[in-house]
């Protein structure tokens, strides 16, 4: 592995790392949902895989969240194609909220 490679995957585990819960917020949910209805948009699902396995969005993958720098090439480079990554939230009193993680 290069050393490029190596500073970008630390690089990119710094910031995910310091990203603060609920720093994500959805500002044009309108354009989001045109996004998501693109062929070109590829979904990365950040939970564990035994969490995906219960249950996913359909052709979401699943690239957990403290893998995602060491697993950078399972998402395409081709700047014509967007990449929403999601995950799901649980809440002590039993409700799931879905946060958007990137775009």
């Amino acid at each position: 592995m290069s050393e490029k490679t190596v500073n970008l995957e630390s690089t990119i585990d710094r910031f995910l790392t310091s990203i603060p819960p609920g720093y994500y917020t959805i500002a044009n949910v309108e354009g989001l949902k045109k996004q998501l209805k693109s062929p070109q948009t590829l979904l990365v699902d950040v939970r564990e895989p035994s969490e995906y396995k219960s249950g996913h969005i359909p052709d979401a993958i699943n690239i957990p969240l403290q893998t995602l720098a060491h697993n950078l090439e399972q998402i395409p480079h081709d700047r014509s194609r967007c990449a929403v990554l999601f995950r799901r939230l649980s809440s002590g009193n039993g409700s799931n909220d879905t946060a958007l993680i990137g775009l």
